[in-house]
């Protein structure tokens, strides 16, 4: 709209709220609207009003005045409420929806190639004007400072921690459905691009005013801010873990990446192992559907009883024995696994048989042949004691 009072009508930096009589009241008011004054009644005098305007951006024309955009607030509710609800996270916006689509029909099966990584949705504010002496700018977004005013360097870093968009809450702010965005503004600078006011064909995902964002085109330059109701291409962006390797290809739609996956195989041990040996490299990691081949061997005493392999969410890995002696293998799924013994230990044989007694009654005329029946008893059993001929009371077989 065009104001021609706009620097003599009473603005307040902040305003309080009555909610017995509904009426807000400016604080530290004086005459004019500037970047560190906003609220306003709309008018010369008054400090209190039902509904109070909040001005997001002016711009002086001269003559003709100042072109002014504003938001009207009312029952209590104030810009510091409209921040927090545009940071809250909670609705998803078209663009992402069209991201989200596309990743669920091309990119599902390569969700383990891909690296949680924080999006950054940079919506930190500048203070402070960098157009014009008597512009009120600051409702631009401080990315604009690097990729547009150049008053600072490009960064990697995002300095609100509820624009660091994940997957995961524990990387970030877990909102993302899956580990796909756009790059930032920044990240296409530091990329070797450079600013251009010609056409773009694709939004970025930095914002540049409330209802802008940042675009680019194919060449990757980026572009002034366009509405966000204008019809530009979206570029979705991945990460690839650090543990994938790329076999060849730069990346681009002409050579993509082609790219493998290697996987850790950890091993468990438990009492009764003495060694286990698995056929891979020195750091035991193993490419997705390669087979792996691996040899327990016990401790002495110890025999295997069974063997489990588990991936990472406890699922069990099927395996097989091989016709080596305490070897088997099994296909390396797309995800880590621990390979876990159970030994039990292999238990003496003992003669569980009762002893069996020879008893003799002391007979001195049958001594001859009770001494042929020791004379047998030692032959046979190695039985070694000393009778006497003719008393011998008992005879124990020893075991």
């Amino acid at each position: 709209m065009w104001k021609q009072n706009f620097r003599t009508i009473k603005a307040g930096k902040d305003v309080s709220y009555d909610e017995e009589t509904g009426m807000y009241t400016l604080t530290n008011s004086s005459a004019g609207v500037s970047n560190i004054k906003r609220y306003s009644c709309e008018s010369t005098t008054d400090i209190s009003c039902s509904k109070v305007r909040y001005y997001i951006y002016a711009f002086d024309t001269g003559a003709r005045g100042y072109v002014a955009d504003y938001i009207l607030y009312s029952n209590g509710e104030k810009f510091s409420d409209e921040v927090e609800r545009a940071n809250d996270n909670i609705n998803d916006s078209k663009a992402k929806i069209q991201i989200d689509s596309w990743f669920e029909s091309n990119m599902l099966s390569y969700l383990n190639y891909l690296e949680d990584t924080q999006w950054c949705n940079d919506r930190s504010r500048q203070n402070g004007s960098y157009n014009l002496p008597l512009s009120l700018s600051d409702n631009e977004f401080s990315s604009r400072l690097r990729w547009y005013y150049k008053t600072q360097p490009p960064i990697l870093s995002c300095p609100i921690e509820n624009d660091r968009l994940t997957v995961d809450e524990e990387n970030g702010t877990g909102t993302l459905k899956y580990p796909v965005a756009m790059l930032t503004a920044d990240e296409v600078l530091m990329a070797g691009t450079a600013l251009n006011t010609s056409t773009g064909t694709y939004y970025t995902l930095t914002p540049s005013y409330y209802s802008f964002v940042s675009i680019g085109n194919e060449q990757g330059i980026v572009m002034d801010g366009s509405g966000v109701s204008l019809a530009f291409a979206l570029r979705p962006s991945i990460s690839l873990n650090n543990d994938s390797i790329i076999d060849s290809g730069d990346g681009t739609s002409q050579t993509p990446f082609l790219i493998t996956k290697e996987y850790k195989v950890n091993i468990e041990e438990d009492n009764g192992t003495k060694e286990i040996v698995i056929e891979v490299n020195d750091t035991k990691t193993v490419v997705y559907e390669d087979k792996v081949v691996f040899t327990v061997v016990p401790e002495e005493g110890y025999e295997i009883e069974t063997i489990e392999i588990i991936d990472k969410e406890g699922n069990k890995i099927e395996y097989k024995k091989t016709n080596n002696e305490n070897e088997y293998e099994f296909i390396m799924p797309d995800t880590d696994v621990t390979i876990k013994p159970i030994y039990r230990k292999i238990e003496s044989i003992i003669d569980t048989e009762p002893e069996k007694k020879i008893e003799i009654e002391d007979n001195p005329n049958t001594g001859d042949k009770i001494m042929l029946l020791i004379m047998t008893l030692v032959i046979v059993f190695g039985i070694v004691f000393i009778a006497n001929r003719k008393s011998v009371q008992k005879y124990e077989r020893l075991n």
